[in-house]
This record gives structure tokens, C-alpha cells and sequence, in this order.
């Protein structure tokens, strides 16, 4: 009897994980879309410079994108930078275009977009549906 308690506590501490890993992932995941969806549409370089990372941020990148270029957010790259993402691991959300700074905070001659900051004002709301979807059998099932 002891030995089928024991059973069912570790299995229940191994579900518990494996859903605090989901609901981790499906987070962030998350988060990165409504930031992507979130920042201006001009040539797509902004929205596509929206990176995920683990264990340390991506830094700007040095030089300004090129004039005229057609530019494609990679989804599925940055959702497999995530992938084996745990509970207390440390990831990150990095905007790497050189002017996003600009963007963001605005100049003196164009306004704020604080598009980062606004979706980051919805976490609460994006974690409490990353985790009714793994509640509910949708998340990652990494």
C-alpha cells in the first residue's frame, strides 16, 4: 500500500512539471506573438529582429538593415530556441533591430510605440491562457 502511495505522489510531482515546463513555453510563445503582432509593419525588419532566447539575451545588432529589403518573421526558429525550456530557466525576448530603441521609446521627432511594454502589461492574462490551454490538452506536449 505504502509503495502505490509513493507511486502515485512521484507521478503526480512528475505531471505537475511537466505542466509548469508547458505552460512556461506556451507563455512565452505567447508573449512573442502579441509583441511581434504589436510592432509597427513597415519593411517586416522590426517584427522579424523580435527574438527568443535561453540562458542570454541577443544583442542589437550593429549595422542598420538594408534599404528596400523584404523581410519574414521566423516563428517556428524562435519557438525551437525555446523548446527544452523548464520551469527557472531564464529566457529571453530580445528586439535586435539597431533602431529598435528609437521605435520604442521614441525621438524628437517621432512618438513612443512601447509596443514591448504594452504586451508585457498583458502577461498576467497571456500566462492564464498559456495555462488553460495546457489545462485543457493544447500545449506543447514537449
Amino acid at each position: 500500500m505504502a509503495m502505490q502511495f509513493s507511486a502515485s505522489i512521484k507521478d503526480f510531482a512528475d505531471r505537475t512539471k511537466r505542466r509548469a515546463d508547458e505552460v512556461v513555453r506556451e507563455s512565452m510563445r505567447l508573449f512573442y506573438l502579441d509583441v511581434v503582432n504589436g510592432a509597427p509593419r513597415l519593411s517586416g525588419y522590426l517584427r522579424a529582429s523580435v527574438k527568443l532566447s535561453k540562458g542570454a539575451p541577443i544583442p542589437l545588432e550593429a549595422k542598420p538593415p538594408e534599404p528596400g529589403g523584404t523581410y519574414t518573421v521566423n516563428v517556428a526558429a524562435n519557438f525551437a530556441a525555446i523548446a527544452d525550456a523548464r520551469a527557472g530557466d531564464t529566457l529571453f525576448l530580445s528586439i535586435t533591430a539597431s533602431y529598435a530603441p528609437h521605435v520604442i521609446y521614441g525621438t524628437s521627432r517621432q512618438a513612443a510605440t512601447m509596443f514591448p511594454q504594452l504586451s508585457a502589461m498583458r502577461w498576467p492574462a497571456i500566462v492564464a491562457q498559456a495555462a488553460a490551454k495546457v489545462r485543457s490538452g493544447g500545449g506543447s506536449g514537449s
